[in-house]
């Protein structure tokens, strides 16, 4: 969803089959978006938030979108994660050129946004992904951003996120997660794909150890 081509911004989306390989139109957003994140809902919805004043909805039952209130900072490139209550956690972004801090959740029922303590490291395109153990970890990014004036500066931290303030955790650059409370929780690990511009941005997902290595090795044989 969104984009940006020859004219500018775009509101366009489009959906991909994988059993066709064909990408098909998927409706409008209400507003045209260059630097916008997703993250898919419980029940399917696919909510769409950063770089405009408004969030949107994208129902696939339907093939159309609805705006929905949007964060109270409207950054652009926000990390954001789908909690295991159903709510969305978005962090950090940029705005008026620089990296933000600042965290806020989003109630799927109400269309609502409440804040969420903040970053202790400000930071803009942060992988984020929620664990095993229900914590969120977010890492990468960069302090400033693609078409920001600056340097291109990574964050050296990662940190997670819990529902207690009490409970957050900053790890050092360096510093792995370790299995426990403030950790990964057993059987799951954090995998890093990607970067840019020295490992600024980073993919992430949560797999299982033994899985992952099982599809490895049938790829390889």
């Amino acid at each position: 969803a969104g984009g940006f081509d020859a004219s500018g911004a775009l509101a366009t989306a489009e959906r991909y089959d994988p059993t066709t390989g064909r990408w098909s139109p998927a409706g409008t957003m209400s507003v045209p978006r260059l630097l916008a994140v997703a993250t898919v809902l419980r029940g399917g919805d696919v909510l769409v938030v950063g770089d405009g004043n408004a969030a949107d909805r994208y129902d696939p039952a339907t093939n159309s979108w609805r705006a929905t209130d949007g964060m109270a900072t409207a950054p652009v490139l926000p990390g954001v994660v789908t909690l295991a209550d159903g709510e969305v956690l978005a962090v950090g972004g940029q705005t008026a050129g620089h990296a933000l801090a600042t965290a806020e959740r989003y109630d799927p029922a109400t269309g609502a946004w409440t804040s969420a303590g903040s970053l202790t490291t400000a930071r803009a395109g942060a992988a984020v992904v929620v664990l095993p153990n229900g914590q969120v970890l977010v890492t990468g990014g960069v302090v400033e951003g693609p078409g920001v004036s600056g340097s291109l500066t990574t964050p050296t931290s990662s940190e997670l996120y819990t529902t207690n303030a009490a409970d957050q955790v900053v790890l050092p650059a360096g510093t792995p997660p370790v299995p426990g409370p403030g950790g990964l929780g057993a059987g799951g690990y954090a995998l890093l794909f990607g970067s840019l511009a020295g490992a600024a941005l980073l993919g992430l997902a949560v797999a299982n150890v033994v899985g992952y290595r099982r599809r490895h090795r049938a790829r390889r044989a």
